[in-house]
């Protein structure tokens, strides 16, 4: 079953992840994004550069640090990252109705967007779907548009996919918890908090 929306199931287990009330975690989730950041931006620079896309592997920091400067460009960036995180949420929630056949819900909770399916338990493989499709979808998309971006403005490309990635740490830190629970596993995701019941 991939999903029922009430349970008669006494589950042994259930842990609750709310970012609302444990604020540590928050903080832990948060900083490591922010770590992960450079990371990434690393980690598709040199990407791009292995398939021929930008031309040297010297110039790291020449294209983060002086490609990106005219404003012109930093206000088209924070429009892509803007658009970005409508579309990850957007994924979220197409994933949500496919798993579930029904509308998920959407909301907005002080800085982060953030869909739900708040009546539903999902099976632990198909919540894994759910919760990195974003990651997957928009990294492909991203590190694609690197191919016909002229080589002087990579940066408008590569810091908001890096931005994305690193955003994404929560739902792969939450994955990863996924990982060594039983196959049986279903997920409660109202959006802003989840239980982990098996």
């Amino acid at each position: 079953m991939k999903a029922f929306k009430t349970s008669k199931i006494i589950f042994k287990n259930v842990i609750t992840v709310d970012f609302q009330k444990n604020k540590k975690l928050l903080v832990l989730v948060n900083f490591f994004s922010i770590v992960c950041f450079p990371l990434f931006y690393i980690l598709f620079y040199y990407a791009a550069w292995l398939v021929g896309i930008i031309n040297r592997n010297d110039q790291l920091f020449y294209y983060f640090f002086f490609k990106f400067l005219p404003f012109k460009y930093m206000i088209i960036l924070l429009g892509i990252l803007f658009f970005i995180s409508f579309i990850h949420e957007l994924i979220h929630g197409l994933f949500f109705y496919l798993v579930t056949k029904e509308k998920p819900i959407f909301g907005y909770k002080f800085l982060y967007a953030y869909a739900g399916a708040p009546q539903w338990f999902i099976k632990k493989k198909y919540f894994l779907m759910i919760s990195l499709s974003p990651f997957v979808i928009i990294s492909f998309i991203g590190i694609t548009a690197l191919f016909f971006v002229n080589i002087n403005y990579l940066s408008v490309v590569l810091i908001p996919l890096a931005a994305h990635a690193a955003a994404c740490f929560g739902d792969i830190w939450f994955s990863f918890t996924l990982i060594n629970k039983p196959a049986e596993t279903y997920i409660n995701d109202s959006g802003i908090k989840a239980t982990i019941n098996f």
